[in-house]
């Protein structure tokens, strides 16, 4: 999906996607591209012109809109995959919002390798793009294996051909520039790496931010084990430079009050929505991957909790936190890779049901929590955290309670936000 800059109407633009059944047996890749107006609140087909080229159909790929030269989208990678067979893309195509002529655009240099899921961002000015990261598989001998890419590239406008133009008096505009692609390596502390990721830029900085993403590692038994992050990183594409943003470090705090000790970081999530409006961060949603012991309280295996919270970060006021707008609901759901029953899919809706009542009647009898305790003088952070872990045990508990399903809301999962607000305040109190 993709917004085109002001003054080029009031809507987002869809290429693409795909369904896939429920037990992935089946996948159908759409090439077509729709509009959404936001103000009338209204899908509408966009049908590119006559004869016009366009690229194949594809899944898993990135666009953004550009304004320099022209209006346009700009659509990388994706890949294709049929159930039985699976191609990954490294094209660059062109959509002229104006014309609607897709037009594909031939670079130089030396480009990505094909890949989906990486994430792209125009850089300032319009002056070209930066492409971060990727997925892909590739078989081997023992079957296919994903392939996380943690690479980086930067696509730049260089010219014009005036071989092109004297062949093709019809060539676009597009086909007569030319494009180069330079892998490029940023400074700083970089994410780790991971997929999943999402990102946005805020164009009046000229800086990115990514959050979240996972990581599989692979076990002895062939299973997986994922790490997931609620980290956030900002990318300064003019610097070039990555910064890992420590809510509990001096640089955040510094320059403002330190971030209250009730705060509490988004939880790890993948595939979350992120934008960027009036320099104010805003997190929409994701998959979040419950622990072994959610899983068997669950009473399943493998099982995922669908979000749909939203929160806010002013990013010029790191120091005020990530702020809740909207908590999660106990609606949300779940998805599930094991098959269940029309009667155990009933009684689980009831018993989220009575979990979301009794998250109410726990709210409305909660009592304030009492200030934090307060840093005794030469007291390590671990010494402080130990001291104290029955106060934000119940401080983080009684939080988590007030926006989640009791069932959901574990002794282990609370013990993990517990020990790091505490670290947290230490660290905004003792200067640590």
């Amino acid at each position: 999906m993709a917004k085109p800059p002001s003054g080029s109407g009031d809507h987002l633009f869809v290429f693409g996607g795909e369904f896939a059944t429920p037990t992935e047996s089946q996948f159908h890749h759409y090439d077509d591209i729709w509009s959404w107006t936001v103000k009338s609140r209204q899908w509408r087909k966009v049908t590119p012109a006559s004869g016009s080229p366009a690229p194949c159909p594809r899944s898993g790929h990135r666009m953004l809109a550009l304004k320099r030269p022209q209006v346009r989208l700009l659509v990388f990678g994706g890949f294709h995959d049929n159930g039985r067979t699976f191609r990954y893309f490294n094209d660059l195509w062109s959509f002229d919002l104006d014309t609607r002529v897709w037009t594909e655009i031939r670079t130089t240099g030396s480009p990505p390798s094909p890949r989906s899921a990486c994430l792209l961002f125009p850089l300032p000015d319009d002056s070209g793009i930066c492409l971060v990261g990727g997925y892909a598989k590739r078989t081997e001998k023992r079957g296919e294996k994903g392939l996380v890419h943690t690479d980086c590239f930067t696509l730049s406008l260089v010219g014009r051909s005036s071989a092109a133009a004297a062949a093709s008096a019809a060539a676009t505009d597009d086909q007569l520039q030319q494009f180069a692609w330079q892998p490029v390596k940023f400074s700083g502390q970089r994410p780790t790496r991971r997929c999943g990721v999402t990102g946005a830029v805020n164009p009046s900085t000229g800086r990115a931010y990514t959050f979240g993403g996972v990581f599989d590692i692979e076990q002895a038994d062939d299973g997986l084990t994922g790490v997931m992050f609620n980290e956030l990183y900002q990318l300064d594409l003019v610097k070039q430079r990555w910064r890992l943003i420590d809510f509990g470090s001096n640089d955040v705090a510094a320059g403002g009050a330190a971030v209250s000790a009730a705060s509490i970081l988004p939880l790890e999530r993948i595939n979350a929505g992120l934008a960027v409006l009036d320099d104010r961060l805003y997190l929409y949603g994701g998959i979040y991957e419950g622990d072994d012991e959610q899983q068997a309280a669950a009473g399943v295996g493998e099982r995922s909790r669908i979000l749909d919270d939203l929160q806010s970060l002013e990013l010029k006021h790191l120091s005020q936190g990530w702020s809740m707008i909207l908590p999660p609901t106990a609606a949300a759901g779940y998805q599930s890779d094991e098959s269940e029953s029309s009667d155990e899919d009933a009684g689980e809706e009831e018993a989220e049901d009575e979990d979301e009542e009794e998250a109410t009647e726990a709210d409305d009898g909660h009592e304030a929590t009492p200030p934090p305790p307060p840093v005794v003088a030469g007291e390590s952070v671990e010494s402080y955290s130990t001291r104290t872990d029955s106060y934000w045990s119940r401080a983080v508990g009684n939080s988590l309670r007030r926006c989640w399903p009791a069932s959901d809301v574990t002794e282990s999962l609370v013990a993990k936000y517990a020990k790091r607000a505490a670290r947290d305040f230490y660290r905004q109190t003792a200067g640590d």
